[in-house]
């Protein structure tokens, strides 16, 4: 387990005539845990982060989220590869849009290292899709007034109805682009996929068949074509409910199909990271397992 607290203040000045700081606050509480007994043996835990003491949930509701999380997946049995409806939990849709945010950074942009170079304007995304990176959120852990080039922090629409609007760019990139800095060079503030108006619940209850994904490993991820592999384990469903844990398979797809295929969007964001998602529904991903 571990708390911890951080107080900083951020000081910088250019040649180009800027100075300016600011002052940045973090506590973090969290538990990780193993359960199971001999080889069935399952890691797993909660972690919350947030820039106030009093914004942290209670101890208590960290560690029984924690528990829940490890003791879901005892007598998890493994499953045949084939193709299935997908739905990430928050914080697994978080590791997507992650990946995402680095395709879309500005130096793997003018050094075509991103699939999504050359896209602006792009239809790259289901329609329903709707991503913003925000830094002037009060309150949030992303938000600073400006970037390590001295950039002001705006609100930047990413992308807009599945159309791919704006780069993340610092300074440099921009200038090699022959665009304007967007207040990116430090990267991310907080990347933002907009809510849709169901429930994990109700994205459950739409599947006949299909896994929900608690949780990944592996860093199989290659953002100049876009492709995917990561080790995961989860929750199968079986006539819209929640059925048996599954473990040792591996996910696999390519991010611009895996948005395009995005057909279903929860309102149940995550608080505890600069990447704020819901949970969503993928029509389909390969899955490999026995």
């Amino acid at each position: 387990s571990q708390f911890s607290t951080n107080i900083s203040d951020i000081y910088l000045s250019n040649s180009n005539g800027f100075a300016g700081s600011f002052k940045s606050s973090l506590v973090a509480a969290g538990v990780f845990l193993q359960a199971g007994s001999g080889d069935e043996l399952f890691e797993e835990g909660w972690w919350e982060n947030r820039i106030h003491l009093g914004m942290l949930p209670v101890i208590e509701d960290i560690a029984h989220t924690a528990i829940h999380r490890t003791t879901r997946l005892l007598g998890a049995k493994k499953i045949e590869s084939q193709k299935l409806p997908v739905i990430f939990e928050p914080n697994i849709a978080a590791e997507i849009l992650g990946f995402l945010s680095a395709c879309l950074n500005g130096n793997s942009i003018y050094l075509n290292r991103s699939f999504l170079a050359g896209k602006l304007n792009s239809q790259i995304a289901n329609p329903l899709i709707n991503i913003i990176d925000n830094g002037l959120i009060p309150g949030a852990l992303g938000s600073r007034p400006f970037d390590v080039d001295g950039v002001p922090t705006r609100s930047t629409i990413v992308i807009e109805n599945g159309i791919l609007k704006n780069y993340l760019l610092g300074t440099y990139a921009a200038r090699k682009l022959n665009m304007k800095s967007t207040g990116h060079a430090s990267g991310i503030t907080n990347f933002i996929l907009e809510n849709g108006n169901l429930s994990q619940n109700d994205l459950i209850k739409s599947i006949d068949k299909g896994v929900l994904i608690t949780s990944t490993i592996g860093h199989g991820l290659n953002p100049t074509t876009g492709d995917i592999s990561k080790g995961a384990a989860g929750i199968m469903i079986n006539n819209g409910e929640l059925a048996y844990p599954v473990h040792q398979f591996t996910i696999s797809g390519n991010l611009q199909d895996i948005l395009l295929n995005i057909i279903g969007i929860a309102n149940d964001p995550l608080l505890n990271s600069t990447i704020i998602t819901p949970s969503i529904l993928i029509k389909e991903l390969d899955i490999s397992g026995e």
